[in-house]
């Protein structure tokens, strides 16, 4: 889910650049713990999940296309040029794409084959 209560407390900061105020975290529930994800105003896609990933001890390995921590580890699958964890089917995911993804999405399907976007997605 979307918090905006901390929208305004976080404040970020790349090398000598000034300060970003965050509008808001993700927290995402995944097998190996709650990831943090901030939510900045800019044009570039950049998810600050690194702290939460170090604390988890999670390492991907993008050799064998594998996520894992001390204890568990999860099968990646890639597609696109970009790593999806699979998730099971007690767990419920809301992906919201951006208007480009959307239209890269749907170029690579043709109206054609919409369906099978929609299966994909599903």
């Amino acid at each position: 889910t979307f918090n905006t209560l901390t929208a305004g407390i976080t404040k970020i900061s790349f090398s000598l650049s000034k300060e970003i105020v965050a509008l808001g975290i993700v927290e995402v529930e995944i097998y190996f713990g709650t990831i943090t994800f901030y939510i900045l105003p800019i044009n570039t896609l950049f998810l600050l999940c690194l702290k939460d990933i170090d604390r988890l001890g999670i390492i991907f390995n993008n050799i064998r296309n594998r996520i894992s921590s001390g204890k568990y580890f999860e099968v990646v699958e890639r597609r696109w040029g970009y790593a999806f964890i699979k998730l099971t089917n007690d767990t419920k995911s809301i992906n919201y794409l951006t208007e480009s993804k959307l239209r890269k999405l749907y170029w690579r399907f043709r109206y054609l084959l919409v369906t099978r976007l929609y299966n994909l997605l599903k």
